[in-house]
């Protein structure tokens, strides 16, 4: 009696087919799950920025940090301000950290101010990647504010006298790590960049929705034709607040 051995040639390459059939179905909806829980994530992220920056806030009179306060004071800095509030220590106010571990890659991930979403680096001298959980204002000092034009969108903003609260973003998305580090570009205002550099500083890593969160708490994905709409608006924009008239 003759046993055969194993498999032939063509039941093979059956089974290879029907391995790749079943990966080309599942694999969509894995992606898609992943791709939620990343977003869920960074909206996590925000909520929890937003609440140490209340904490802030309310230690300051009401009033909410601007992007700094004091030219070249990286002290100054509302990232640097608000670290004591997110549990997330900063060279500048915590004994032992350093630089160099602050921009450590895995410190940088496990950070509330990095979009998990991004997975480009920055290339630097130290390819890394980067904090882009980023303010809604301008990239001036509290020192420059008396020859910049009025509209800050929460920079330097007394919460008391913002009305639209729901309407005006206080976080919004940082540029991707291949566009710049965070201390250039990717702490700036978010209608400027997309002005200056296009929609593409973000569509490159999140196509979709770009989460932001307001001024009363919550949080809120924005598709893309929104955010065009809203910065093409200008100082008409209730969204960015450009002239801090909410």
């Amino acid at each position: 009696m003759h046993v055969r051995a194993g498999f032939t040639l063509v039941e093979l390459l059956v089974v290879i087919a029907i391995i790749g059939l079943l990966m080309a179905l599942v694999l969509p909806s894995l992606s898609s799950v992943r791709d939620k829980a990343v977003a869920a994530r960074f909206q996590s992220n925000q909520r929890q920025v937003c609440v140490g920056l209340f904490m802030l806030a309310n230690d300051r009179g009401g009033r909410l940090p601007g992007y700094v306060d004091v030219p070249n004071d990286p002290r100054s800095a509302w990232w640097a301000l608000v670290s004591p509030y997110i549990n997330e220590p900063h060279p500048v106010n915590t004994p032992g950290m350093t630089w160099e571990r602050y921009e450590h890659p895995d410190t940088i991930r496990r950070s509330l101010l990095h979009d998990p979403a991004d997975r480009s680096v920055w290339p630097g001298p130290v390819p890394r990647p980067i904090r882009n959980n980023a303010q809604n204002g301008r990239w001036l000092a509290q020192a420059h504010r008396a020859s910049a034009p009025q509209g800050f969108g929460a920079s330097f903003r007394r919460l008391s006298h913002v009305r639209a609260t729901s309407q005006v973003a206080m976080l919004v998305p940082g540029m991707s790590a291949s566009e710049g580090t965070e201390w250039a570009v990717g702490m700036g205002m978010l209608p400027w960049a997309i002005q200056y550099y296009g929609y593409d500083v973000f569509s490159r890593y999140r196509s979709d929705r770009l989460y932001c969160a307001f001024i009363d708490g919550h949080v809120q994905g924005v598709d893309r034709e929104t955010v065009l709409r809203e910065t093409s608006l200008g100082a008409q924009s209730v969204f960015w607040d450009t002239q801090a008239r909410h």
